[in-house]
C-alpha cells in the first residue's frame, strides 16, 4: 500500500446482521447502507465459543481463539479454587495474547481504544485508552468478582423517585411542605457503588410555579438548576469530597416527571465520575473530565428493562453517550492524528435481553407491545448509524469504516436449566442453605454447572470438594454429556443441545487446553442459553424465528472490495489479521486467523 490508512472500528455489542441489513435496506441507517454499498458486507461471520461478550470481543481484537488467548467465558475458574469461585474476565491480564491496537503501536501506528472489554488496565505505550474493564467508561467490572458488580470512581446513577419502584439504583422520596407552603423533596446521593470515600452530598428540590423544581446542594444551600419536567440540564460542576482530596465531576439533571398537586416527582442524575484514572496516558482523564457530557454508562439498561424508565428517556441517555465518544474521540484526534480507533457500546445487546423475545413473538406479548420493542430497536440501531457518520465527518473518506459485534442474538421459548439437567441425572445435589437458598451439596455432588457453556466434574485431588476419583473421571465425564444430550423440551420433546464435547474433543470449537472445563456444550437456537438468554450458551450458528447467532462485519473504505457480499462463513478471528493488512502492519503475534480475501482489495 502507498498511503498510510486511517481504520475506524465500532463494536455493537449484540448487533445481528440480518437485522441490521434489514433496517438499512427499509432506509432506517442511511449510512450502514451506503457502508454496505460502497464496501463489503459477510453473511455469515462465526462468533467464538461460547458467544459472551469477554470471549468475543477478546477474540475480535487478538485473532487468537479462546484456547490461545485464554479469555474463556465471561468469569473465568482456576485451577485449585472452589468450583463455586470464579473471577471477572473483562480485564486485559484475563488475555494472554497480543491485541491488534498493540500490533499497531509496534509498527509506529497511534491507536486509541474506547471502552472496550478486556482491554484494561492499558497495555498501550504511546496510545490512547478510556475505560475497559466493563461496558462503559463510567461503571467497571470488579476484579475478584463476577459480573454484576460494579464500581465507579465517584458516584453511581442517581434516580429518585415518589412512585414505587424496586431496583437498586432507585431512592423512594417523600414530599413535604416548605415554610412558604411549597412541596419539595430531600435527595440523598447515593454511593453504595463507589470505589471512592466520598462524603455525603445531594440536593433539594423545591417546587417553584407552574410545576418548575429548583435544585440546591444540600451542603452549602447553594442554587444548582431549575427545570421544568422533561428538561435535562446542562453539565453541571461538582466538587466531592473523598477523604483529603476533592474530585471535580461534572453531572447532568433530568426532571423526569413532576407534579405539584398530583405530588409525584422523579428526577434522574447521570453518574458523576472522575476519569483521572480510567484513561491513559497521565494526564487524559482530567482533560476528558474538563470536556463535559455524559461518558458510557450501563445501568440505565437494567433500570430499562425493568420499565422504570421509558424506551424515550434510555435512548436519550444514549445520545448523550454517543455524544461523548465522538467528542472525546475528535479532541484526542485533533492534536495526535489517530491511525486506528475501536469503539465500543452495549446498547444493543441491552436491548436483545430485554426485547429480543417480544420482538420475535415469543411468549405472551401482544401486538402492540412487540411493535413498541422493535420500534426501539430500529430507532437504537438509528444512533449507530448516526454514530457511523459522526466518524465518518471526523476521519473523512479517506478512513476504512467497520462495523463488527461479538454475538447475535436469538429469541427463545424456554430455557436451559442446566443444574435442573444435572440433579436429574444425579450429578449434582442441592439443599436449602441457612438462607433459604438452594445450595450445593459438594459432599454429594460430582458435577457443577461452570459459566455459560461449561460443566466440570468435582474430582478429587483436583478440586477443593472433589470427590470423583480420578478413575471413574471418564466415566462421569460420559455422564454428563450424555444427561446434556437427553435434556428435551417438554413442550414439543426436540433436544434442547445442539452440542457437547468432552475438554480434549472441544479444539473443534477453538477451545480445550487447561483453561477449558471438562465438558462444553451450547444450545440450540430457539432455545435460552444459561447465564445469557439471548446469547452466552447458544451455538454459533444459532437461528431463531428472526434472530441469529453470526456476528455483524462489514466495512468500507480505502482497501476494501467494493459492492462485495461474503456468503461463504469467516470467524471472528480472521477480524483481527484483516485489520492489520488493511493497516499494512504484521498482524498480531499469536493470531491463529486470515485477512478476509473477499474483503480485502489489497497485496
Amino acid at each position: 500500500m502507498t498511503k498510510r490508512v486511517r481504520l475506524v472500528v465500532i463494536g455493537v455489542d449484540g448487533g445481528i446482521p440480518t437485522v441490521v441489513e434489514r433496517y438499512a435496506r427499509e432506509g432506517a441507517l442511511p449510512h450502514i447502507a451506503r457502508l454496505i454499498e460502497r464496501g463489503t458486507f459477510a453473511e455469515a461471520c462465526l462468533p467464538a465459543m461460547p458467544t459472551i461478550t469477554p470471549t468475543c470481543w477478546a477474540t475480535i481484537a487478538t485473532g487468537a481463539t479462546p484456547a490461545v488467548h485464554g479469555c474463556t467465558c465471561a468469569t473465568l475458574h482456576r485451577d485449585g479454587d472452589p468450583l463455586d469461585k470464579t473471577t471477572s474476565a473483562y480485564w486485559s491480564d484475563r488475555v494472554q495474547s497480543e491485541f491488534v491496537w498493540e500490533a499497531a503501536e509496534r509498527a509506529g501506528r497511534t491507536a486509541l481504544v474506547v471502552a472496550y472489554p478486556t482491554s484494561w488496565p492499558p497495555r498501550l505505550k504511546r496510545g490512547y485508552q478510556i475505560g475497559g474493564p466493563g461496558c462503559g467508561v463510567v461503571e467497571y467490572h470488579t476484579l475478584e468478582t463476577s459480573p454484576g458488580h460494579f464500581l465507579v470512581d465517584g458516584a453511581e446513577l442517581q434516580f429518585f423517585t415518589t412512585q414505587d419502584a424496586k431496583h437498586e439504583l432507585v431512592t423512594r422520596i417523600s414530599l413535604s411542605r416548605e415554610s412558604d407552603g411549597r412541596l419539595g423533596a430531600t435527595l440523598p446521593a447515593q454511593t453504595r457503588h463507589s470505589a471512592l470515600r466520598l462524603a455525603p452530598f445531594g440536593w433539594r428540590a423545591r417546587f417553584e410555579a407552574g410545576n418548575r423544581v429548583r435544585f440546591v446542594d444540600l451542603r452549602d444551600g447553594a442554587p444548582v438548576v431549575e427545570l421544568e419536567a422533561g428538561q435535562w440540564s446542562q453539565d453541571l460542576a461538582l466538587r466531592l469530597a473523598d477523604g483529603a482530596t476533592e474530585r471535580r465531576v461534572t453531572c447532568r439533571i433530568k426532571l423526569v416527571d413532576a407534579s405539584e398537586s398530583g405530588q409525584r416527582l422523579t428526577v434522574l442524575v447521570t453518574p458523576m465520575a472522575d476519569l483521572s484514572h480510567r484513561a491513559s496516558p497521565s494526564g487524559l482523564g482530567r482533560e476528558l473530565n474538563g470536556l463535559g457530557g455524559v461518558p458510557p454508562y450501563w445501568h440505565h439498561g437494567a433500570m430499562m428493562q425493568k420499565r422504570i424508565i421509558s424506551h424515550d428517556l434510555f435512548l436519550e441517555i444514549e445520545r448523550l453517550n454517543f455524544a461523548w465518544r465522538t467528542q472525546a474521540t475528535r479532541h484526542i484526534h485533533s492534536r495526535d492524528p489517530l491511525d486506528l480507533v475501536f469503539h465500543y457500546s452495549v446498547m444493543m445487546d441491552t436491548i436483545n435481553h430485554a426485547h429480543r423475545c417480544t420482538i420475535e413473538g415469543y411468549g405472551n406479548a401482544d401486538e402492540a407491545t412487540r411493535r413498541e420493542s422493535a420500534d426501539l430497536e430500529r430507532r437504537a440501531y438509528g444512533l449507530v448509524d448516526e454514530f457511523v457518520g459522526d466518524m465518518q465527518e471526523t476521519f473523512g473518506p479517506e478512513a476504512v469504516i467497520m462495523l463488527v459485534s461479538d454475538h447475535g442474538s436469538c429469541g427463545f421459548s424456554r430455557p436451559f436449566l442446566i443444574r435442573e439437567t444435572l440433579k436429574k441425572a444425579g450429578l449434582l445435589v442441592t439443599e436449602t442453605g441457612a438462607d433459604g437458598k438452594e445450595q450445593t451439596n459438594w459432599r454429594a455432588s460430582r458435577a457443577a454447572p461452570l459459566h455459560s457453556s461449561y460443566v466440570a466434574v468435582n474430582l478429587a485431588g483436583r478440586d477443593p470438594t472433589g470427590i470423583v476419583p480420578p478413575s471413574d473421571y471418564e466415566r462421569t465425564v460420559d455422564e454428563i454429556i450424555a444427561a446434556l444430550y437427553d435434556a428435551r423440551d417438554p413442550d414439543t420433546g426436540k433436544r434442547m443441545i445442539a452440542l457437547a464435547l468432552r475438554r480434549e474433543d472441544a479444539r473443534l470449537v477453538g477451545l480445550g487446553g487447561p483453561l477449558t472445563p471438562d465438558v462444553v456444550f451450547a444450545v440450540s437456537g430457539g432455545v435460552g442459553s444459561p447465564g445469557g438468554g439471548v446469547h452466552a450458551g447458544q451455538i454459533p450458528t444459532a437461528r431463531s424465528r428472526a434472530g441469529i447467532q453470526c456476528s455483524l462485519l462489514m466495512a468500507a473504505g480505502p482497501g476494501v472490495r467494493k459492492g462485495c457480499r461474503i456468503t461463504r462463513t469467516v470467524r471472528q478471528h480472521d477480524i483481527a489479521p484483516t485489520i492489520a493488512r488493511l493497516l499494512g502492519i504484521p498482524p498480531p503475534r499469536q493470531s491463529e486467523g486470515a485477512p478476509i480475501r473477499e474483503m480485502v482489495d489489497v497485496c
